[in-house]
């Protein structure tokens, strides 16, 4: 399973899927993450850039080889942990889907993605 968005049959039940397009950001933002297999964190630090964000996940590009369902712990600028799962390869790069963030995230995000939707409301 990967989403379930509702419940065929007798039922007739279905959830609405809200849309939260990532936000291309004006420039790459570099990061370091690690892999974490099971519940042991890999000591080899890979490199990426996010080049996508929104609020729940973001498109990391990076020469490392990742595979879907794979959970990263990242490293955000102001030495914040946010966790991630790949969610799936996107065009050159891996959807994310943050699964735990620190407490500046918001703001962090919002630094790095305000120029470019202050771009596209002109």
């Amino acid at each position: 399973l990967s989403q379930v968005t509702g419940i065929g049959g007798a039922y007739g039940i279905s959830c609405r899927i809200q849309e939260n397009p990532l936000v291309p950001l004006p420039s790459p933002i570099p990061v370091t993450f690690l892999t974490i297999l099971e519940k042991y964190v890999d000591r080899e630090p890979q490199q990426g850039c996010f080049t996508a964000l929104n609020d729940t996940g973001g498109l990391l590009e990076t020469e490392a080889v990742l595979e879907p369902y794979l959970n990263l712990q990242i490293e955000i600028a102001e030495k914040g942990k946010l966790f991630a799962k790949v969610m799936g390869s996107a065009g050159k790069g891996w959807l994310l889907r943050f699964t735990a963030k620190p407490p500046n995230f918001a703001r962090w995000r919002t630094k790095h993605t305000q120029t470019t939707e202050l771009g596209d409301s002109e």
